[in-house]
């Protein structure tokens, strides 16, 4: 602190209000500094939501530290001062003793909505549109997103990447870089589907299954058509311009995926 008193010297030291008001100063000035460096309407700590029920915790609201009383979530935030009187040796009653706290009630102060939760030195490196992978247990994204992926407490200002609230669906879907080489292009924009989860018969390489009898066929050239009665052989202009042989169908349409972790997908509002 910038401000302190020695009450170490001896003698009888000449203690009154202005020692208070002194001792008072000291920390309000440095807590105020530190409110406005937190923001306005800002959670410093706590308040978290529990089904529903926030905890105790701290916020910043008009450049001051303000304890937060926990209890039912609702939608408005009350900022209250409440004070406690003294008699004072002239016989006045006065009030001397000011407590100032934060709760949900009505009539609201300021929406809840309007809290933001402080970020650390490290989230402050974080940008809107920044996505981040999450190794986190299903207890916790039961706690820290709402059903529809909106983040609340230690995820507040973030949102799960699941088609919702504005979001691309990342579901069931590995990441691809961005072709550089298209900046400038609408071939391709960021955050668009690419792809399939399926991989159809068509996609598969060519190849011939060991041990199958190739049967030579005429046609277009994906090989339907009339079977090719004439000669068949490799020499034959007319059947090696254009000879597919065609085995039929293997295998099945199937969801294919290389191996791979689940991970959660949540980009930074």
């Amino acid at each position: 602190m910038n401000k302190r008193i020695d009450l170490q010297n001896i003698g009888g030291f000449p203690f009154t209000k202005e020692s208070l008001d002194f001792m008072q100063s000291s920390y309000r000035d440095a807590f105020k500094a530190i409110a406005k460096l937190c923001g306005d309407k800002t959670i410093i700590s706590g308040v978290f939501n529990t089904a529903g029920v926030l905890s105790d915790g701290w916020i910043s609201y008009n450049g001051e530290l303000v304890a937060f009383l926990g209890g039912a979530a609702t939608s408005g935030v009350v900022v209250q001062e409440t004070s406690t009187n003294e008699l004072f040796e002239n016989g006045n009653n006065i009030p001397v003793y000011f407590t100032k706290v934060a709760f949900c009630g009505s009539p609201q102060t300021f929406p809840f909505s309007d809290l933001q939760r402080l970020n650390t030195m490290r989230e402050e490196k974080w940008n809107s549109g920044d996505v981040k992978m999450l190794q986190v247990s299903m207890a916790y994204i039961a706690d820290n997103f709402d059903v529809t992926g909106m983040g609340m407490n230690e995820r507040l200002g973030w949102k799960v990447l699941n088609g919702l609230n504005g979001t691309i669906n990342m579901s069931n879907k590995l990441p691809i870089g961005y072709n550089w080489d298209n900046i400038g292009t609408v071939n391709e924009i960021v955050g668009t589907n690419k792809g399939s989860e399926k991989i159809a018969i068509g996609q598969l390489p060519k190849f011939t299954p060991a041990g199958s009898v190739l049967l030579p066929w005429s046609g277009d050239a994906t090989g339907l058509g009339a079977r090719d009665t004439g000669d068949d052989s490799t020499t034959n202009p007319r059947d090696s311009a254009r000879k597919v042989y065609k085995q039929g169908v293997i295998g099945n349409d199937e969801n294919y995926y290389p191996n791979s972790i689940i991970t959660l997908y949540i980009v930074k509002l």
